[in-house]
């Protein structure tokens, strides 16, 4: 039996409801599910999310994700993306945290003005041409270290001087102790190096500098000092002269007694050719992790024999996720080794057990650690913390594991 014909009418009515709801204008696509909405109409954009958030100075967070997909070729080059930024992971969800909006096609954003040692939250939504917006869920975090405290004790503008001290004789320290006079058993006080050797050698030192600590190189000094009655009687006479000695070389200790003031804090040289592929990690089994990294660069700190054994300490960071690490609370701390041409990267483990981690490394350098912490219950702990953390890299970045 043959069909009766459709109606034509009908048969429009059919065809129209076949049609997708994108092509009508003010409609959205499936996308909106996962977050996308806007009026322009077309297909909507496709986009991960927010893809890294480092802090790269004490003010400043550099913002990356990656390209957003449209309904075209060109619409990479003609996405514009909102950036929005909170102190708290809820507030970075509310409209109001919009603090910029990029041209077309640039998919990274340096935050500035920001304050130090604060954990900073960051999510991106994806705008087209035609004005559709992909929104999402994902928040990454970033921690801006201390503002960096550098040194101040030059030693020949600040210590040397003090060596010409006169007792009530005439006599001065530098006198004697000018590193000319020949006699065993004499510091050298005219250079930096003949303090910090003292009476030993490069390899094996002996002197009352004690590196990082002030008030113990002030102790080693007058015992020292009153160990040599005969030479040095005439002082006894007039303690001012030595006292006046104290702050200084105290402070020069304390600052890690070095011929010049540390003027940067350490940072990690990732654009270094010769880094590339040493900043990494893997699971080693499912209850711990292991990160790879390369030694810190903070040359003017080093001390005078060169040495990078136990002069930075690195501190490891890590989180489910970049929002939920605790900053205050590294999952480990490692001393830095001896680098060496055959060894020039430094491992550390922690105990892990979830199925993924965001892991970041920063340096500490041995001035900072001159700061004693005190109970973590003290109402002056964080003070303190951040008063220590002063001398930290500035610079992180993070390595993402996934099993």
């Amino acid at each position: 039996m043959r069909a009766k014909p459709v109606p034509r009418t009908l048969a429009l009515l059919a065809l129209v409801a076949l049609l997708p709801l994108s092509c009508g204008g003010g409609s959205s696509s499936g996308n909106a599910a996962a977050g996308a909405s806007g009026t322009g109409g077309g297909v909507l954009p496709t986009f991960s999310g927010i893809g890294a958030a480092n802090a790269i100075s004490p003010a400043e967070v550099l913002v990356s994700w990656p390209d957003a997909i449209g309904g075209s070729k060109s619409s990479s080059r003609t996405m514009i993306y909102r950036v929005y930024r909170a102190f708290d992971v809820a507030s970075v969800m509310l409209p109001t945290a919009l603090v910029y909006q990029t041209a077309a096609g640039v998919t990274t954003h340096v935050d500035r003005g920001l304050p130090p040692f604060t954990t900073v939250y960051y999510r991106v939504e994806a705008v087209d041409s035609q004005g559709n917006v992909a929104t999402n869920t994902l928040v990454t975090a970033a921690r801006t270290p201390s503002n960096y405290a550098p040194g101040t004790v030059d030693y020949v503008a600040d210590v040397l001087p003090l060596w010409s001290a006169a007792d009530p004789g005439g006599q001065t320290c530098i006198g004697c102790h000018d590193g000319l006079s020949g006699l065993g058993g004499r510091l050298d006080l005219s250079t930096a190096q003949g303090v910090l050797v003292g009476i030993g050698s490069l390899a094996s030192p002996n002197s009352f500098i004690i590196a990082y600590d002030g008030v113990g190189t002030w102790n080693e000094f007058v015992s020292r000092f009153v160990q040599q009655p005969l030479q040095h009687g005439g002082y006894f006479t007039s303690p001012g002269s030595v006292l006046a000695i104290q702050a200084p070389l105290s402070d020069l200790g304390d600052e890690g007694a070095l011929s010049e003031p540390d003027a940067s804090p350490p940072m990690f040289e990732f654009d270094d050719i010769q880094n590339a592929g040493k900043y990494h990690g893997r699971f080693l089994n499912y209850q711990t992790a292991e990160i790879t990294w390369f030694h810190a660069s903070d040359p003017e700190s080093l001390p005078f024999t060169g040495s990078t054994l136990g002069q930075l300490e690195y501190h490891i960071y890590a989180g489910v996720d970049s929002a939920s690490i605790d900053w205050e609370n590294p999952v480990a701390v490692v001393m830095s080794p001896e680098k060496t041409p055959q060894s020039d990267t430094i491992t550390g483990t922690f105990p892990w057990t979830e199925n993924r981690a965001i892991v970041v490394v920063r340096a500490l350098d041995a001035s900072g650690r001159s700061v004693v912490l005190p109970n973590p219950n003290d109402p002056g702990y964080r003070d303190a913390l951040k008063l220590r953390w002063r001398n930290m890299s500035l610079n992180e970045r993070e390595i993402g594991l996934a099993r």
